[in-house]
This record gives C-alpha cells, sequence and structure tokens, in this order.
C-alpha cells in the first residue's frame, strides 16, 4: 500500500465532504467540487507554483468572462466552459513552456486535473462574486489541511515519496483535444463525455481489464443510484455533491479490496492516485443524469478523438499540425447544432419581445 496514494484520496473525500457541507450551510460555490482538495494537496506538498498558477488563471478566466458578458448574450452553460477552456489552452502553453526557469518549478503531481480547476473558480467566481467565492475557497482549503496534515505526520508521510505512483501526463495539446471534444459533445450533441477531461485517464490505462472494472463500478452505481433516487429528492447540486463522494467513497475501497483479493486490473488502476475516483464519480453522475446510453455514447467520441491527438504526437510535423486543425474543425462542427439552437432561442426571444412595448427609463 502507498501511504502518499491513501494521504491522497482521504484528502480528496474530505474536501469533497467540506464542499458539500460549504454549500448546504451557506449556499455559496466554492470553485468546483474538487478544487479545494486539489489545491489543498498542492500546498501540503509545497508545490508553490502550481498554487500561484492557479490563482492567475482563475483570475484571467474570471475577467475574460466579465468582458465577453458586458457585449455578448452568451448562455451560461457555454460561459462555463469558455471559463475552463481558455486558462487549460493558457496551462498548456506553461507547461510547453516548463523549460523557463519559475515555470520549470511546475509539478507533474495533478497535472491533468489542474487543466480543469482555474476554470471552475473563474466560473464561480463570475457567477457569485470574487469575495465570497475566494473566501468560502480559503476556508475548504484550510479544513482540508487541518485534516490532512496531522494525518501526513502520523503516517510518516512529511517527505512526499512519488515512487511508483503513475500520473496522467499525455502531452498538453492531446489534452486540450480531449477538452475540446467533451465540449462539442456536451453542448453540441447533450451526450456525456466522462467529464472534461476523464478520456485522458482512460486513454492513459489503456488495460482492458481496468477499464472494464472502471465500467463495472459505473453501470451497477448507475443503476443503484437511479433506485436509491426515487425517495432522496435531490436537488442536481446536492445530487453533484451526492455521486461524487459516495462514488469515490465506493471505488477507494472497492479498489483496495478488488486488489487484495488480486484482481488484475485494481492493480493497475491502484497506481494512480485520484484519477480512478473522480473518474468514476464523473461517470456515474452522467449516468444517473442523462442515462448510460448517452453518457457512454459520448464517452466513446471524445475517446476516438483524444486518440486520434495521441497518434498525431508521434507523426511528423506537418501531420501534427493537420492532423491537429482536422481535429479541431471537426470539434467545431459537432458544436454546430448547439450553436445554432442558441440563434434560434434569440430570434425567438427577440421575436416575443416585439409584442412589448419598453418601458420609459426610471429617472
Amino acid at each position: 500500500m502507498n501511504i502518499e496514494i491513501e494521504l491522497a484520496r482521504a484528502s480528496f473525500i474530505i474536501g469533497l465532504v467540506v464542499t458539500a457541507f460549504a454549500y448546504e450551510r451557506f449556499r455559496i460555490f466554492t470553485g468546483g467540487a474538487i478544487t479545494g482538495t486539489y489545491i489543498a494537496y498542492c500546498i501540503s506538498l509545497e508545490y508553490w507554483t502550481d498554487v500561484v498558477s492557479f490563482v492567475v488563471l482563475s483570475a484571467i478566466g474570471f475577467l475574460l468572462l466579465k468582458i465577453l458578458t458586458r457585449y455578448f448574450p452568451i448562455p451560461r452553460n457555454w460561459l462555463f466552459y469558455i471559463a475552463v477552456i481558455v486558462p487549460g489552452f493558457l496551462h498548456m502553453l506553461g507547461v510547453y513552456l516548463a523549460w523557463l526557469p519559475p515555470l520549470g518549478q511546475a509539478s507533474t503531481f495533478l497535472v491533468a486535473g489542474m487543466y480543469v480547476t482555474n476554470g471552475l473558480t473563474a466560473y464561480d467566481m463570475f457567477r457569485q462574486g470574487v469575495g465570497r467565492t475566494s473566501a468560502i475557497l480559503t476556508a475548504v482549503i484550510a479544513v482540508a489541511l487541518l485534516i490532512e496534515v496531522p494525518m501526513r505526520i502520523a503516517f510518516d508521510g512529511g517527505d512526499a515519496d512519488n515512487a511508483g505512483v503513475l500520473f496522467v501526463q499525455q502531452a498538453p495539446s492531446t489534452v486540450m483535444v480531449c477538452m475540446l471534444a467533451a465540449i462539442a459533445v456536451r453542448l453540441g450533441m447533450g451526450l456525456g463525455s466522462a467529464g472534461i477531461i476523464g478520456v485522458v485517464f482512460l486513454i492513459e490505462i489503456s488495460d482492458p481489464i481496468s477499464l472494464a472494472t472502471i465500467l463495472m463500478f459505473t453501470i451497477a452505481g448507475t443503476y443503484i443510484y437511479r433506485w436509491v433516487a426515487r425517495w432522496l429528492w435531490l436537488t442536481p447540486r446536492q445530487e453533484l455533491h451526492t455521486i461524487l463522494i459516495v462514488g469515490g467513497i465506493v471505488a477507494w475501497f472497492g479498489l483496495f479490496w478488488a486488489q487484495f483479493l488480486g484482481d488484475s486490473g485494481a492493480i493497475a488502476l491502484n497506481k494512480y492516485s485520484l484519477e480512478p475516483l473522480i473518474v468514476v464519480g464523473l461517470m456515474l453522475l452522467e449516468g444517473a443524469r442523462m442515462g448510460l446510453p448517452k453518457a457512454l455514447g459520448g464517452t466513446a467520441i471524445v475517446s476516438v478523438i483524444t486518440l486520434g491527438g495521441i497518434w498525431l504526437e508521434q507523426q511528423s510535423a506537418g501531420w501534427y499540425l493537420g492532423g491537429l486543425a482536422v481535429l479541431v474543425i471537426a470539434c467545431g462542427l459537432m458544436l454546430m447544432p448547439g450553436w445554432m439552437k442558441i440563434r434560434r432561442d434569440i430570434a425567438k426571444a427577440l421575436e416575443l419581445g416585439k409584442g412589448f412595448a419598453l418601458a420609459p427609463p426610471i429617472r
């Protein structure tokens, strides 16, 4: 058993519980359900460059949303994905510029998650204010650290030993292709995508038994949750927190006992720290909300496009740039149905508004 992995998973679950409590008690969003956990873990390992990068990219995403909404009537779900993709793109550039002295100190730990957490925080800052979001996120991080640091000391994990721990480290451009494909599938086709970057992890493991293990957790968890949900009467936000917490705990202990019993798929998955817990929770959430066919069908589409990006990484520069342009265009085409729906909705609203006289301005 790798203590560092178990500490990461424990802090992840603790962060989710604290985030859920903050929302239920104060009705304040915490910059993403998993953001506080990520940042607390980076702080506990003294990954200060990652923390500073998170703050800067979150601020950039927030300012971008303020500017866009000043001039364009963009729906909230599109704003959310804009808040995610732009800081994610800047994070990609930062990874490619890691040879520079300041950026070279950034860790590779949790690198995949850091593509998304900046945007989640930027979006919450936009919809409820910078002060409220920063205050509650700081509180979540503090509570997570108050619990995590003593555990690290108790289990003699003061010096992080990441030997034998695997991380999702696909090429940054591949991660961006996955994010674009996931966003296109969600906004343009209304399908699932295993979260925004969950497919990167699914491809990373590339082990049929491990994939079957995740699929088993997802299918079984979806049917169990949909049966239980008939008596829970949860709001969408409560459903999100419940599924991520329960899904994370089930995946954590399920993988532990499966490895103990000698399951080879679980042994491979347990080399990753947080990815199995997050992906299972996100896939379970999509399956519960939109049904397994849509959830798994969209994930399959994103997987094909992401695999195309991985293949291009191994080709010559000409093939790589040309193929990358083709994949980006393909994602744009998948977005078209969603874009056309927005145009129809705007036209319908304008037509409806013609029947009502504008009131004179209040002086």
